[in-house]
């Protein structure tokens, strides 16, 4: 895995903070709020995190196609969860639902490659 830049993904120095903690299993709710935030700053500002071979391996990791193609439109194409459900003949708290299941697939696999590369925070 080659090492890339927290800065050119938008991450400022609390970010880092948080991600470098973000390697448990169990997170409360607060904790998820957080790298749902992340996530959202992360990957609907910067073209280059989408891009990253990270990336792309955490969201072959997501193996129901529903939740990953609800994942891709609401992190990284920028839909929301009304549009989703609407355009999915879903109701919201099924799109809530897999998108929940498919973060949660996703952040296992994406913050266990992902604080291994970054460099140390002074």
């Amino acid at each position: 895995m080659e090492v890339f830049s927290t800065m050119a993904y938008g991450l400022t120095r609390e970010d880092r903070k948080q991600l470098m903690f973000y390697n448990a299993e169990h997170l409360t709710s607060q904790e998820w709020r957080i790298i749902r935030s992340v996530f959202r700053k992360l990957f609907r500002n910067s073209k280059k995190a989408t891009q990253a071979k990270e990336f792309k391996h955490a969201l072959d990791n997501i193996k129901d196609y529903e939740r990953r193609d609800i994942f891709i439109k609401y992190y990284v194409e920028k839909q929301g969860i009304v549009k989703l459900s609407m355009d999915k003949h879903y109701d919201e708290s099924v799109v809530r639902s897999r998108l929940r299941k498919a973060t949660r697939e996703f952040a296992f696999v994406y913050f266990d490659n992902f604080t291994r590369l970054l460099p140390p925070i002074e």
